[in-house]
């Protein structure tokens, strides 16, 4: 029985330990929960106070509240025990209904690493103050640990839960009935956080009970490569570190860091999951790629969809970062000088090797699933004319699961090896490079040795040893310089305010090749407008006063406002900008081409320049083209001055074409022609006649016929752009009188002739046709 000593417990703790007896069960669970109190506590307020400081400094204290800060601290020590946040949601509206549910794990071993460092400081405390009577009372009082961490994320997670984050309903952002909550996933912060606690302060009770008691040969040979890795993977660390540091200052220099709000959102974040980036960033030194996967499946109108997608990035990508490789390297032979000469060489054996190579498959695997970050969800609805639909997929992103043990055991095996020959490697190095890797901290015998003062206590000196140092050192200082050199390169020349003010000077000199250089398309054939017969012709003006007016990066991406004058009018546009790949990849601004569309419809050609523009859309830079009606028989037209601006701008090209005054004065030359020679008729039919045509009623008896035309009505040239013809337009105001003869009636008894006479009115609409001289009219009469 737990508590109680007896048989199988004489042995239990280590000789000259004192063994307190087993008190009621209360009292290991009032224990287990101040260590568990002790523990949580500090750190959920800490989280607090830097939610609300980053909320607050961030600009999101007008939206968020002390309890939406606290929400943000449970969620952060949920996720860093292991549970994962979740949002369930519904929707019901007349016309539509849905439901869904999504789940998020990412782990800030920030929070992790600090509740699990107090936590063992504790129950080493509380054991040593009151020592477990057997492995049934220490199991015990784990389990209670476990248990009240457990019950106590729990608690938090359900009143925690809520609808109302950051001042905004979510249930009310549509105008119908549902809501969505957003929390820890209750079952996840029970378990998990129990089982984590529970296993942790077994551990840190079970090694005071038998501190540092021999292991079995397997486990006690894992244990002294642990210790050698560690030192190992505490230089990775201090490394990637600093590379990130100076990435940082990097930017700083360059003004590359983001506005202020964002800045204070990153650096609050960045603290939480400081571990996981400094790992993920340990990882990718060792030559770990990050990788995504994702995959969905639904279904949707009667039919099924499937989809999944998986990418990667890593120093393959770019063979020039292979030299990163070079830091793993360094930090190995640093942790073989480090171990030897400070007197902590460790008996490692060749099997060694293949145990170190086992603990970097274990090792590399767990990191890479302790900071990749896991998403999954699901949901489904309905809708008054879509139909029914109903999906889920999940997706992950980290150091890639397959790369991380092999690439972890490499590095192990590796490091291993690299210690077995520290005492030949220390012998074989410069003794300021030992010194400076040891830290002034040599064991007496190797400090003798390092000086030449006496004999080393292992190893000896190898020519090749120092020889491949020299060339690793060598490397290692090519590598440095190489980087500063492009960070002074990247951070001066190869910048995006350096690309844009190309790009400017490439629009005002209209150089085509250099605009579009970003797009990755030149000019073709049918771009006349981006033509050097029209760019160098005076129809085409490029803008002036150029200026940038400031550059917003966004990793490799950015963007860039600018303004010019066009035509005297002032024009802003947004330039984009791209990162070229490669360490010395510079900055690209996006083609920022407008469109022309030349309208087809006047019936007139159109030139820039003296090049013919076809009708249709046309590519053209940012500026002003003038356009000019072709030499036409009929029509002419004034030129027109198009201004166009970039950032994908549209702009209409139509002229108003007129006929031309002397079309105009042929036309009344022909008009005159018609009218006199019809006023001349002296027997019907009239035909041709624009007001007594055959199909008008004219006795067909008349004789000795007189026509007078007393008034011509008023007309106009019309050009019809729809049915592209030229028209004689007027009004219904002409007048004349038609006189003549007509035989005499049958019956009458005086058989001469009887006069006519009739007034009428007409109109001269009528279809122009001009061939060169000559010019045709055909009247549509009435």
């Amino acid at each position: 029985m737990p508590g109680t000593p007896g048989a199988g417990t004489e042995d239990w703790a280590v000789a000259g330990s004192q063994v307190t007896p087993a008190g009621p069960v209360m009292t290991d669970l009032l224990q287990a929960a101040r260590v568990v109190a002790l523990a949580v506590l500090p750190v959920l307020v800490g989280l607090a106070a830097l939610a609300t400081a980053v909320g607050i400094s961030g600009g999101f204290g007008d939206e968020g509240s002390l309890a939406d800060w606290l929400r943000v601290a449970v969620l952060l020590l949920g996720l860093g025990l292991g549970a994962r946040v979740v949002a369930q949601g519904s929707f019901d509206s007349s016309l539509a209904t849905a439901g869904f549910d999504a789940g998020v794990r990412a782990a800030p071993l920030v929070v992790t690493v600090v509740v699990l460092a107090v936590l063992v400081g504790l129950s080493r405390r509380s054991e040593a103050r009151s020592r477990s009577t057997g492995p049934g009372q220490l199991l015990l009082r784990a389990g209670l640990a476990g248990a009240v961490a457990g019950v106590s994320v729990f608690l938090l997670a359900l009143v925690t839960r809520t609808s109302s984050a950051f001042g905004a309903d979510l249930g009310q952002e549509f105008d119908a009935g549902g809501g969505v909550t957003v929390g820890l996933g209750l079952v996840g912060a029970l378990l998990v956080p129990a089982v984590l606690v529970a296993v942790t302060v077994a551990a840190a009770r079970w090694s005071v009970v038998r501190p540092w008691s021999p292991l079995p040969g397997p486990l006690g040979e894992v244990l002294v490569v642990s210790r050698v890795l560690r030192t190992a993977v505490t230089g990775l660390l201090l490394a990637t570190g600093v590379l990130g540091v100076v990435g940082l200052l990097q930017q700083a220099v360059a003004g590359d860091l983001p506005d202020d709000d964002t800045l204070v959102g990153l650096v609050g974040a960045l603290l939480v999951y400081l571990v996981n980036v400094l790992v993920v960033g340990a990882l990718a030194l060792l030559g770990v790629p990050v990788s995504l996967s994702a995959a969905g499946v639904g279904a949707f109108g009667g039919g099924d969809l499937a989809g999944s997608r998986a990418d990667s990035v890593g120093l393959t990508d770019e063979p020039v970062l292979l030299l990163a490789l070079l830091v793993p390297v360094l930090v190995v032979l640093a942790t073989a000088v480090r171990r030897t000469v400070r007197g902590r060489q460790l008996p490692l054996t060749p099997r060694s090797v293949a145990v170190a190579a086992g603990v970097g498959v274990v090792g590399g695997l767990a990191v890479a699933l302790l900071v990749r970050v896991w998403a999954s969800g699901g949901g489904q609805g309905a809708a008054v004319f879509a139909g029914q639909a109903v999906g889920g997929g999940s997706a992950s992103v980290g150091p890639s699961l397959l790369w991380s043990p092999l690439l972890g055991a490499a590095w192990a095996a590796l490091a291993v090896a690299a210690v077995r020959t520290g005492p030949s490697l220390v012998l074989s190095s410069p003794s300021w490079l030992v010194r400076l890797v040891a830290g002034g901290h040599l064991h007496p015998q190797w400090a003798a040795a390092v000086r030449g003062e006496g004999p080393a206590p292992a190893g000896r000196r190898s020519g090749a040893v120092r020889g491949a140092v020299v060339g690793v050192g060598v490397l290692g200082v090519l590598a440095v310089v190489g980087v500063g050199t492009l960070a002074v390169v990247r951070a001066t020349v190869l910048t995006p305010e350096a690309a844009v003010e190309d790009h400017l000077d490439a629009l005002a000199r209209g150089d085509v090749a250099q605009v579009l250089a970003g797009s990755g398309e030149g000019p073709e054939d049918t771009d006349v407008l981006l033509s050097p017969d029209v760019l160098d012709s005076g129809a085409y003006s490029p803008p002036e006063d150029l200026q940038l007016l400031g550059v917003t990066e966004y990793g490799s991406a950015g963007s860039a406002e600018v303004s010019y004058t066009v035509d005297g009018e002032p024009s802003t546009e947004t330039l984009y900008l791209v990162r070229e790949e490669g360490l010395l990849g510079g900055w690209t601004v996006e083609a920022s081409t407008s469109s022309v569309f030349v309208d087809d419809s006047s019936g007139l050609a159109l030139q820039v320049g003296g090049v013919d523009v076809a009708a249709g859309e046309h590519r053209a830079l940012p500026g002003s083209y003038v356009f000019s009606p072709v030499e036409d028989d009929v029509l002419t037209a004034d030129d027109v001055t198009v201004t166009t601006a970039g950032g994908f701008g549209f702009a209409d090209v139509s002229v108003e074409p007129r006929v031309r005054d002397e079309v105009t004065d042929r036309v009344s030359q022909a008009v005159d022609a018609v009218l006199a020679d019809c006023a001349a008729r002296t027997e019907v039919p009239l035909t041709g006649c624009p007001f007594l045509d055959r199909y008008s009623y004219v006795p067909d008896d008349l004789t000795d016929l007189t026509v007078r035309v007393d008034q011509v009505p008023a007309w106009e040239l019309v050009w019809d752009p729809y049915g592209q013809e030229l028209s004689i337009v007027s009004d219904y105001d002409g007048e004349g009188v038609l006189t003549g003869l007509q035989p005499a009636y049958s019956f009458s008894s005086d058989q001469s002739p009887r006069p006519y006479e009739d007034t009428f009115g007409f109109s001269l609409d009528a279809v122009v046709t001009v061939t060169g001289d000559d010019v045709e009219l055909e009247f549509s009469g009435y």
